[in-house]
């Protein structure tokens, strides 16, 4: 049986490696930061760090921020992060696009969504437009597949998604898959940058209309 000390270590760890934890990633982690007298003393052992526990908007998952960007290295590594997710914004945020249009009650998706591979292929090879769409975020993230079709980018795009940690594979078949909440933080950064983009605008008069746009991606 695994000691308090131990899960604390590990839950410490992950979030300094910039995980997200959650239910579904990481339950047993998540289960210990959901008990209050535990989120308090990894936080305050982060706080030692220069950094504290942060939730996302929809409390469906835990990460850790620096409390101050006041040394080059601090703002490197924030910054080293960053790029590591506008690398992949346009195919993450294509693919959303995809996956709503997909789904009959056009949800968006969120953490604990369920995906279904074959649902989505059959859905993508009955139409044109949804086939150049996943061709299209293959190219984006650079996971074409060793093949030209559409099961092909499909399985691609999936892998690249649970390589990534927004996705994960559940069962055998590897077929079925559950959004993780880095979805929630991914949500919750794209809404700081609309929020930051409406105030940077809003000085130049052109805020309203910036802000629909940033909107309009989801």
């Amino acid at each position: 049986m695994e000691t308090n000390d131990l899960r604390f270590e590990n839950t410490v760890t992950k979030l300094l490696e910039q995980a997200v934890i959650c239910e579904i990633s990481s339950p047993e982690d998540y289960r210990y930061l959901k008990d209050t007298h535990y989120y308090e003393q990894v936080d305050a052992y982060l706080y030692k760090l220069g950094r504290h526990l942060v939730t996302t908007q929809d409390n469906r998952g835990f990460y850790c921020a620096y409390n101050e960007l006041n040394t080059s290295k601090k703002r490197a590594s924030t910054l080293k992060v960053f790029e590591s997710w506008v690398v992949d914004l346009e195919g993450v945020i294509e693919w959303l696009r995809l996956v709503r249009s997909v789904d009959k009650e056009s949800r968006p998706l969120v953490a604990g969504a369920a995906l279904n591979e074959s649902e989505l292929l059959s859905a993508i090879e009955e139409s044109s437009a949804y086939l150049h769409q996943i061709e299209r975020i293959a190219h984006k993230f650079k996971r074409g597949g060793k093949g030209v079709g559409a099961r092909s980018k499909l399985s691609a795009v999936l892998q690249h998604l649970v390589d990534t940690g927004f996705l994960k594979s559940m069962g055998s078949t590897g077929t079925q898959f559950i959004a993780t909440a880095k979805w929630s933080l991914l949500y919750d950064q794209l809404e700081f940058i609309r929020l930051y983009d409406n105030v940077s605008d809003d000085e130049e008069g052109g805020g309203e209309q910036k802000g629909e746009e940033q909107m309009g991606l989801l």
